[in-house]
């Protein structure tokens, strides 16, 4: 049988991370093949990178006898391959039938619309229903529907039955039993082995992003020994207290497969609780994940590590006998990327926090992650309260700044000067969204009147039908709900088309000195927005400064490189106190602890996650105003640090009782 797929030598990378190291293996045409591996092992990273959707990749990837590595993802698509991934993907605001007909045909071959409702009887039942209200059996069925309308010949799954009710995972393999029968070819990803065995061909055992096994199916009982371990050889991996509790907590899952399931040997190290009071592996390690080559690049990006570094140097931990290490790698504003970091990171790279993301979406799929892993998360790029509302975590502190303390710093502020009319320009995501919402309460509140909205795609080049709509209200205010380019670039255009000329105002509800940088003081001059850190304001933030700036491009510091600083050197002081980076311990430590340091000063962090300082509501200076590179704010006001964020009692996180 003639191979459809080969893969040869692939290596991949997410950032700094090398993920996969010479991945090899192929896929006859018409079976079906499973890649079987512990979480953080490469698997999924494997299926991303025959898709083209991952950043760096090397090696050789065939289908159909035609190389794909240079390809981009829409022209590996179009050749018959489909990616159902683990996350599924589901449009939320489109019903079924909708999603359903939302990707395209790219070749012949693909299923009609009752076909996939024969194999999933559950759909025509719910084809109105939004994607939010589907189950999770409900929701993995649209996924894998999805894709078979498309024509693909190779379909890829990932863990298409993590967390599925066992009838569900029935009638997934009894599913691709009969898109293997129609002549499929199936490429799978799962750790369910006993799942895999009823549908699988072969087998490719996956460690530390290679291929080490494979096995058929036909020879899958003479080879047991390669893919179970007995109680002697838990044994001799584990201590007498480790093999102890895994016996007494492991499930089946977890004493399958030669490669551990981390999920649970997670569940064996929690159980083993305070028998570790030390550093867990010898390493404090922190991830620094963040936007490296997009419109937030400027706003954290390789800056964000630096001044990580510049944490662990002012510790002094090597002069403590701590060894630290700090990494680095580009979610790409990607959700889905940002999370697959994140596993790797936690399950196989040994990070004990991350820290930064910026992106509101990325970041609370990170904190959903984090919490699965029982890990830390300090956010400082990050701007929705929901973090430290109806998603706060015990394992997330949120650091520098959030939507509210946006809203009522600028909002109040400028609905105070009597201007109440509003118009919104937000970026279509978590981070607009939330930022549209609470500044809409503010003005409302304080006698104003929203006027309407426009949603933007993020990093979006052309705003000039929103900027015509918000221009068309007569709004006295065009409130910008982004960040970064988009803020940038909405300031740039608006300029152009003479709005402010005309009497409105701009009000530019997360502005970082990068932007004012790069949109220079002649057209950001009267710009009013909040800030928690400026380098100028005492001798102690431009110390700081002066240090940070030749590391980096010779910019000065935002408030989110800032705010990493600041986390990371109370994170080290909570181990250094402790004696352990157990996760749990480490945030409660931290919450205790008051904060201290020179770049914010005096704070503290409260049961919800909010870390509390003061910020500043700043004005933009006028060109004749500044005495030199990078003097650009006039400071208005210090809103203290009590008022500067939401009460605690209003935000409905569980954690706050």
């Amino acid at each position: 049988m003639a191979s459809l797929l080969e893969v040869r030598g692939v290596n991949a990378w997410y950032g700094e991370s090398h993920i996969l190291h010479g991945m090899e293996f192929d896929v006859r045409e018409g079976e079906v093949v499973t890649l079987l591996g512990r979480n953080g092992a490469g698997k999924t990273t494997t299926l991303k990178s025959i898709m083209g959707m991952v950043g760096r990749r090397e090696g050789s990837i065939s289908f159909a006898g035609r190389q794909t590595i240079r390809l981009p993802s829409n022209a590996i698509a179009r050749l018959g391959i489909a990616l159902c991934p683990e996350e599924r993907g589901i449009f939320a605001s489109l019903n079924v039938h909708e999603n359903l007909m939302l990707p395209p045909k790219v070749r012949d071959g693909g299923l009609a619309l009752e076909r996939i409702y024969e194999l999933f009887p559950n759909l025509r039942e719910r084809l109105a229903s939004q994607g939010t209200k589907l189950s999770g059996g409900e929701q993995q069925m649209l996924a894998i529907g999805r894709i078979l309308r498309t024509g693909a010949r190779l379909l890829m799954l990932d863990e298409p039955t993590e967390g599925l009710a066992p009838v569900i995972v029935q009638q997934i393999g009894r599913t691709i039993a009969r898109l293997k029968q129609e002549g499929f070819t199936i490429l799978l990803v799962e750790q369910n082995f006993r799942f895999a065995q009823t549908v699988a061909d072969r087998y490719y055992v996956v460690e530390h992003g290679r291929v080490v096994d494979m096995i058929a199916n036909t020879a899958l009982e003479a080879s047991m020994d390669k893919v179970v371990k007995t109680d002697a050889e838990w044994k001799a991996q584990l201590s007498p207290e480790e093999f102890k509790v895994a016996r007494q907590h492991g499930t089946e899952r977890a004493f399958t497969g030669k490669y551990w399931n981390t999920k649970d040997a997670a569940t064996v190290a929690m159980a083993m609780g305070a028998a570790h009071a030390q550093i867990s592996d010898g390493v404090i390690k922190i991830g620094v994940l963040n936007d490296q080559s997009s419109l937030y690049a400027d706003i954290s990006g390789q800056g964000g590590a630096v001044a990580a570094r510049m944490a662990v140097e002012d510790f002094g931990a090597a002069k403590k006998g701590m060894k630290v290490e700090v990494i680095s790698a580009d979610h790409q504003n990607k959700p889905e990327v940002g999370s697959s970091i994140a596993r790797q990171w936690y399950d196989r790279d040994g990070v004990d926090v991350i820290v930064d993301v910026p992106t509101s979406s990325v970041a609370l799929a990170i904190n959903q992650v984090t919490r699965e892993k029982n890990k830390a998360f300090l956010v400082s790029g990050a701007a929705t309260s929901d973090l430290t509302g109806k998603a706060c975590s015990p394992n997330t502190i949120h650091w520098t700044y959030d939507t509210w303390m946006l809203a009522h710093g600028t909002g109040s502020a400028i609905v105070g000067t009597g201007k109440k009319t509003w118009f919104f320009l937000t970026a279509d995501y978590a981070f607009g969204h939330a930022l549209e919402r609470d500044t809409e309460e503010v003005v409302v509140k304080n006698g104003g009147k929203v006027l309407g909205k426009v949603r933007h795609p993020l990093n979006a080049q052309d705003f000039s039908s929103f900027l015509l709509q918000a221009q068309s209200s007569k709004a006295q205010v065009i409130g910008l709900a982004n960040a970064g380019g988009d803020t940038i670039n909405s300031i740039k255009q608006a300029a152009e088309f003479g709005i402010v000329k005309g009497g409105q105002n701009l009000a530019g509800m997360l502005v970082f000195i990068t932007d004012v940088h790069a949109l220079g003081l002649q057209t950001a001059q009267g710009l009013i927005f909040t800030e928690t850190f400026y380098w100028d304001r005492n001798d102690q933030t431009r110390a700081f400064a002066k240090r940070f700036a030749p590391q980096y491009k010779g910019n000065m510091p935002t408030m989110v490189q800032a705010g990493i600083y600041s986390a990371v050197l109370h994170y080290l002081k909570a181990v250094e106190a402790l004696k352990s980076d157990d996760a749990p311990k480490v945030i409660a430590k931290m919450k205790e602890m008051p904060t201290d340091d020179p770049l914010f000063g005096k704070g503290r962090i409260r049961a919800d996650g909010r870390k509390i300082h003061d910020a500043y509501l700043v004005e933009v200076k006028k060109p004749s105003e500044s005495k030199g590179p990078w003097d650009y704010y006039k400071i208005l006001a210090t809103i203290p640090a009590d008022k500067a964020f939401r009460p605690e009692k209003e935000g409905d996180c569980p954690l706050v009782k």
